[in-house]
């Protein structure tokens, strides 16, 4: 199964599964220096290091043309955290792709947060999530 082969990635290592109707793939970053450049002339070191960021800027833009402007991208590509909702997409035929990414670990959050960047779209979904309220309201004493 394509979400137990991609969960078994050894830590600090790229992987994505793809799902194509009748296909499934799973897709191991490259450590060779041209790829390594690739990612770093697009993002800072961290921010290189998270999947999404990968994933849009090794696969998504330049081999299918998506651009990573987030108002943009949610014209060709729908996110859900459940890899069973996906799959159920593209054996219904409402996706004609599945690409599966495992969730950012925390230390990625810490490491983009700590160098003053921004996380890639889509690249923070955590359960459960806070309610805003919690995050933006100014408490009073």
């Amino acid at each position: 199964m394509l979400e137990a082969e991609l969960a078994r990635a050894p830590a600090g290592k790229t992987r994505f599964g793809l799902a194509l109707p009748g296909a499934r793939y799973l897709l191991e970053l490259r450590p060779d220096p041209e790829t390594r450049a690739l990612l770093h002339a697009a993002h800072h070191p961290t921010v290189a290091k998270v999947d999404v960021a990968v994933l849009q800027t090794l696969v998504l833009g330049p081999l299918l043309g998506i651009d990573p402007d987030p108002a943009r991208l949610k014209q060709h590509v729908a996110f859900t955290p459940h890899p069973a909702e996906a799959l159920d997409g593209l054996r219904h035929g409402r996706y004609q792709a599945v690409f599966l990414v495992n969730p950012t670990p925390l230390s990625q959050l810490q490491a983009v947060s700590e160098a003053g960047q921004v996380m890639p779209p889509k690249a923070t979904y955590f359960y459960p999530k806070l309610p805003s309220g919690l995050v933006i309201n100014v408490v009073h004493d």
